[in-house]
């Protein structure tokens, strides 16, 4: 992956600055916040991989299980501070963590994610940083 990462046709992207860091009060994920999936049943979901259903549009309109699911409302209060071995990671500029992979990865929505961590190493020596 490294020598991917490192080819002109890099998929690596630039590294925040320093005041755009990520920090224990940002939010884990977009899912629930910025985006939703609603499948053919009507089923919703935070995302298309997280497998918790949180309302039906056949059923509910999308406004009410957008706004009243206790499930989104939890998935909302995360933050990086509750991420398990990832808040205080020196790799967290360099990582794409998903807590949908986490949980597939691990069983562990807050846990590590190997996959994330192994990305976010050659993220971090593509851009000749490793320590």
């Amino acid at each position: 992956m490294l020598e991917l990462y490192t080819g002109p046709y890099s998929p690596c992207p630039n590294l925040p600055k320093e005041s755009t860091l990520p920090n224990g009060d940002d939010t884990i994920c977009g899912a629930g916040i910025r985006t939703a999936n609603i499948g053919p049943s009507g089923d919703v979901r935070a995302c298309t991989v997280l497998p918790f259903v949180v309302g039906n549009v056949a059923h509910r309109d999308f406004r009410s299980v957008w706004e009243t699911s206790p499930w989104l409302h939890h998935l909302r209060s995360l933050r990086v501070r509750d991420l398990k071995g990832c808040a205080d990671c020196h790799r967290l500029a360099y990582c794409n963590r998903c807590p949908a992979q986490a949980l597939a990865e691990t069983g562990d929505l807050l846990g590590v994610s190997p996959s994330a961590c192994a990305l976010a190493e050659v993220i971090e020596r593509a851009h000749g940083r490793e320590p």
